[in-house]
């Protein structure tokens, strides 16, 4: 803390020899105490001053802070609902689309058998066919086979 040019004046000025010397002492001090005093009251206001400011300071901080974590955490709820939203769609989706693909399962499975049943009908179609061309054929091979007999038998 710098010195008064008074504060020193009145030290240099300081004289213990006399002979009343607490009457010395009040008159000399006077002056020094009235300059210290004056010296704490003016700074007094800066320190009392400088204090409110900080403390405004402090508060005014604590409360951006505060309305910045108030949003943060707003802005942290709308985009957890926002994702919440889109799981929920997301599922929705995933149980329609399999849904859809049991559906199309069950349609082809139904088309695979009425095709099996198709192609089985064919066959046995093809089999009664092929018995019937071959019983025919068995018949005119007895047939032609009994013309040749016959026609050895007459020769």
């Amino acid at each position: 803390m710098p010195v008064l040019p008074e504060v020193a004046e009145a030290a240099e000025n300081w004289n213990t020899e006399g002979e009343d010397k607490e009457e010395m002492f009040t008159l000399k001090i006077e002056p020094l105490a009235k300059k210290i005093t004056a010296y704490i009251l003016d700074h007094q206001d800066d320190a009392a001053q400088e204090d409110r400011w900080r403390t405004t300071m402090k508060r005014e901080t604590m409360k951006c802070f505060r309305e910045q974590r108030e949003a943060t955490g707003n802005q942290r709820a709308a985009i957890d609902s926002r994702f919440d939203r889109q799981r929920e769609e997301v599922q929705t989706v995933k149980a329609e689309v399999k849904a859809e693909v049991q559906t199309v399962k069950a349609e082809l499975k139904a088309e695979v058998q009425k095709i099996e049943a198709g192609v089985q009908k064919v066959e046995m179609e093809m089999q009664q066919r092929f018995d019937e061309v071959h019983s025919k054929m068995d018949e005119k091979m007895d047939q032609l086979v009994k013309n040749i007999a016959d026609l050895v038998k007459q020769h």
